[in-house]
């Protein structure tokens, strides 16, 4: 779930292997990459059809990550809303979690 909610983010990006990814940041992109490592629907393609299914690509994808912000953002809520008054700070999980909270701080890394 963690995993689904950051990749949706706007920090997640993999110009070096993801083509949508790369056309956002160099549209040029299409043009120099090798048919073979395209995916297969986009082999036979000309220029503008492959524009067209990336910016296709794109948009769906960006229906995607919105949709998982806003069921992530209902999920913390539900979450907030049902956690028990009396939930122990004495759990494992609780330490393990305040363990690496404060080796990251330690390393400059802000938690939310």
């Amino acid at each position: 779930m963690k995993r689904a909610i950051s990749k949706s983010s706007h920090a997640y990006k993999n110009s070096s292997w993801d083509l949508v990814d790369a056309y956002e940041d160099n549209e040029e992109v299409l043009e120099s990459v090798e048919e073979e490592y395209l995916p297969e629907p986009m082999q036979e393609m000309d220029a503008d059809e492959r524009k067209a299914y990336v910016k296709k690509v794109t948009n769906e994808r960006e229906s995607i990550k919105k949709e998982i912000q806003k069921l992530s953002a209902k999920r913390k809520q539900f979450i907030a809303d049902n956690k028990p008054v009396a939930a122990s700070e004495n759990t494992l999980d609780h330490a393990m979690v305040n363990a690496v909270k404060d080796l990251g701080k330690s390393k400059q890394l802000i938690f939310e």
